[in-house]
Parts: C-alpha cells; sequence; structure tokens
C-alpha cells in the first residue's frame, strides 16, 4: 500500500499529511496481523533518543527483547546519510496488531529507517536468528516465508509493505477502502 500524488497535487505542490500515517498504518497492520499470530519486530533508530523511550516502554511490558547498537546503519541507501553515525536496534518478540500501531502512532524513527515485522502462525524458537538474517541484504524468497512467515515493512514514509505466501489479501483491500473513504484520498487497487 503506497500513496502516489494525483495529478492535481502534482501540479499544485504536493506535501505528505503526517497526521494520516498512523490511521493508514494501524488499519494495515490490524488488516494484515491476524489475531492468533506470532509477531516479531526489528525496530531500527538513527538516534538514542527514541531508541530508549522504545526500549524502556517496551521492557515495561516484559516483552522478549534483544538491543543492539551498530556501527553503520542496515541500509545501503541511508549509509551515505548514516556514515560514521550510530544505529540502535531493537529485536522483540510477542507483539500484537495495536502494538505494532502504536510503535507508528508514538514515534518517529521510522520515518528515517523502516522497522521490519515477521508474523508467523506458529512459535519461532530462533526468531533473533531469523531477525537478524533480515538486518543483511538478502533476499527473502518463497522458501523463507514458507518456513517463518509474513514480512510487514514501511518503505520510510509514504508506503507500507507486506510480503507473503498466505496473505488475507480481502481485508487488507477493505482496510485500504475505509482508510480511503475516512481520509478523503484515492484509491487504486492493482493486483
Amino acid at each position: 500500500m503506497s500513496y502516489e500524488p494525483t495529478q492535481q497535487e502534482r501540479r499544485s505542490g504536493w506535501t505528505e499529511n503526517l497526521k494520516d500515517l498512523p490511521i493508514i498504518i494501524k488499519a494495515f497492520s490490524k488488516a494484515s496481523i491476524p489475531t492468533s499470530s506470532h509477531v516479531y519486530g526489528l525496530l531500527s533508530f538513527p538516534t538514542a533518543v527514541e531508541y530508549e523511550e522504545v526500549r524502556d516502554e517496551l521492557s515495561k511490558e516484559n516483552l522478549p527483547m534483544i538491543s543492539q547498537q551498530a556501527s553503520h546503519s542496515r541500509l545501503r541507501g541511508l549509509r551515505s546519510f548514516l556514515a560514521g553515525r550510530k544505529s540502535f536496534h531493537l529485536r522483540v518478540a510477542n507483539l500484537s496488531a495495536e502494538r505494532v500501531s502504536r510503535l507508528y502512532e508514538n514515534y518517529d524513527d521510522w520515518r528515517m529507517i523502516p522497522h521490519v515485522f515477521l508474523i508467523s502462525s506458529r512459535t519461532l524458537d530462533n526468531w533473533a536468528t531469523v531477525l537478524d538474517a533480515l538486518t543483511q541484504p538478502v533476499i527473502v524468497d518463497e522458501r523463507f516465508l514458507e518456513t517463518n512467515g509474513n514480512i510487514l515493512t514501511n518503505r520510510f514514509e509514504h508506503e507500507v509493505q507486506l510480503l507473503g505466501l498466505d496473505l488475507r489479501t480481502q481485508d487488507i483491500v477493505q482496510a485500504a477502502i475505509e482508510v480511503a473513504k475516512q481520509l478523503e484520498i484515492p484509491l487504486e487497487v492493482i493486483e
């Protein structure tokens, strides 16, 4: 799901409406994360401020978590921007659709380094190792998805992506229709 400016918006100048982003992500998260799912998150931060806030908040919920400070970004496209800067990562288990939504609603660093969520129908004993694999340039292929589950991620502030083999597309399309009506934005569904 992504937003593309209309021809009129391109002519008149378009800027994203940041207050609508959490609404879009919340609807998409809810539609793509079944209630019975096991959700694991790889949360990345370019600064220590939000990293520490999120780490402390998740710690209060007693969620299984591993924190790490890295010397460079996991995204090649940002390496030049973040050259010489440290990035911070949290790998966390037992998330819910509501918790995923709140991470986008209450914080902003995901606009610079996207978060990645693994949505599995079963408990993954090796969840931290699987999330570690997603910090490297990898090809998420059919075998990975069969073994581990679906992946939900954002592409900075303009796109939400869901990769998987067993996606509930009717729920996702319905969520997109409802959000488009609520925000009064055009919608085109391409299959």
